[in-house]
Parts: C-alpha cells; structure tokens; sequence
C-alpha cells in the first residue's frame, strides 16, 4: 500500500468511503461532512479461519481505498485489515490548525498505521480567524514553519489536505466567505502557494499537498465565475492530490433525489482531470445516506460503487 506515496497521474484514491450493512460486515461507519463517524460498536470480526488478504501489487496506478478511522473510530486503521480482511491505502484524521503534529502522530498512533501500511491523511482546518489577507502577509508563516518541521521530523509520508471544500460557503476559509471575487482566488492561490512554499523550505518532502473542491459547491459556478474551483487552483507545482468530495443524500423522508455513484462522481471527475491531467484523483469523501428503506438502497450503492472501481 505504499506505493501511493509516487503513484502516476493514473491513479485515483477513494479516501473515505462507508462501510455499510449487507456488504459483508455488520459494522456501520457513516461518514459526514465534517469526518465524524457514529460511535456505534462493532458488531463484526474476521474469522479467524481466513487469511487477511495482501495487495501485492507493485503498480503505482489503478484505484486506492481509504478510510476515516482514527483515534475514536468504530475500527482503527491499525486494525482495519484484521477486521475485514484487506488494508487500506490510507486512512484520514480531521484536525484544525491549532494542532501540535508531534502530539497528533503519538495520539493517533500513526506509527501503527505506518506499520500497517496506512499512509495517514489529516484533514487540516484553519480556524475561524484565518483570512487568506492574513497568510499573504505573513501572519501564519511560524505556524507553517513549525508545522513542516514537526512533520519532516516525523519522517513518513504523510497528505495534508487543508482548506477543503473552499468553494463551499459552509466553512470561514470559503471563497464566498473571503470575499466572493476573482481577487478572492488570487489570493486563495497566493495563500496556499505560500503555505507550500514554506514547508519546502524547511525540507518536509514527506508532505503531500492534496488541493480539494467539494461537488456541492459547483452548482453556481456559472453564475458566480470566481467559484469555480478552476479559477483558485494554485498549479502543478503546489499540488501533489487533487480531490474532491461528494455525496448522495438522497431520502425519500426528506423529498431528496436518489443518486448514483456515476450521478456524484462524473461531474466532478471530469472538472478535476480537465484542471490538471499530471496529478492523480483523491476522491477524499464520499458516502451515501439511507434512503429510508432499511438500507437496501443504500447497501446496493455500495457495492454498485464497488463493482465499478
């Protein structure tokens, strides 16, 4: 599993995906918006009679999968490939940019993962002040600073997917929440431009950027030009992923169109290769949500979803 640390502009990583009732376990992990799972109990162990089975393949293309399973998560990407039976790729943590990464890896265990070969993936939120006027001037230049050498220290590889989602309006470092321009996307571009910068100088090559857009975010693209993701994508040379998340939230409680894998993935497939075709694709969330028919809908997504990776 680790060589997704020098894949080829031909691989894709599902980062996280739902692991679901009916698909072979009895463990349900919901993943939200935010990274959180259910705190429901594990109902479902691997027999101890099968193998764990192990990728063994030497390509650096095809298609990767990954989980959220942290600290707290129903199964610990540690222990993932003894529960069903098969390693993840990578596995995801969500934090904020208060966070000390020497603490995180040892809370986390991170170690363990790298073992297991998980190659860890944090989600790194900026905390509500942030602007991108601040980062350009330099205010955030020590965080980073100490942030790349906390984590070339480390030494193992690890993706840093920060500012997700940016062209959503839900989170304070959205485009529309920075000032909804084309003067917005310079300076998202010139903000993570430097960010990258600083890890480099400071040597942390074991960083790997991933730049990610969020489906639900494209649907004013047309009206409002500056927020498409397109316009604030900081180039080649800045990016190592470029992700995005999506969902099907189709319920029929809620009046909420059923949607397929194809439906929520297509769009924004496409809009990514057509951005860059020299950076391989990080589907970095994605999950369905019960449609309200015990799950059968749901458990079909699944392993529809599945079938066609």
């Amino acid at each position: 599993m680790g060589r997704i640390h020098s894949v080829t502009a031909r691989a894709v990583i599902i980062a996280a995906i739902a692991i679901l009732p009916g698909c072979g376990g009895g463990v349900t992990i919901p993943t939200t918006d935010s990274g959180r799972q259910a705190s429901e109990s594990a109902t479902f162990r691997r027999d101890a009679r099968l193998p764990i089975l192990v990728d063994k393949s030497p390509s650096t293309a095809g298609v990767f999968l990954g989980e959220v399973c942290g600290a707290g998560s129903v199964v610990s990407c540690a222990n993932f490939a003894d529960t069903f039976r098969h390693g993840i790729a990578l596995g995801t943590v969500y934090t904020d940019w208060s966070v000390d990464f020497t603490k995180l890896i040892k809370n986390q265990g991170l170690d363990a993962w790298v073992q297991a070969g998980v190659t860890p993936e944090v989600t790194w939120q900026p905390t509500s002040n942030v602007t991108f006027t601040d980062i350009n001037r330099g205010a955030y230049d020590v965080l980073f600073a100490t942030s790349a050498i906390e984590l070339k220290t480390w030494g193992q590889t690890i993706f840093l997917r920060p500012f997700h989602e940016f062209n959503g309006n839900w989170y304070p470092w959205g485009l529309t929440n920075q000032g909804a321009s084309s003067a917005t996307d310079r300076a998202f571009v010139a903000a993570w431009q430097r960010m990258v910068t600083i890890f480099r100088a400071h040597g942390a090559s074991n960083v790997k950027f991933v730049w990610c857009f969020s489906t639900g975010g494209l649907n004013n693209d047309q009206k409002y030009p500056w927020n498409n993701p397109a316009k604030a994508y900081p180039g080649d040379g800045y990016v190592d992923w470029l992700g995005f998340d999506t969902y099907n939230r189709g319920n029929l409680a809620m009046g909420q169109r059923w949607r397929t894998f194809d439906d929520i993935t297509q769009t924004p497939y496409q809009l990514a290769t057509a951005i860059s075709n020299a950076r391989p694709i990080a589907v970095s969330e994605i999950a369905s949500t019960e449609y309200g028919d015990g799950g059968k809908l749901k458990s079909s997504w699944i392993r529809q979803m599945l079938l066609e990776l």
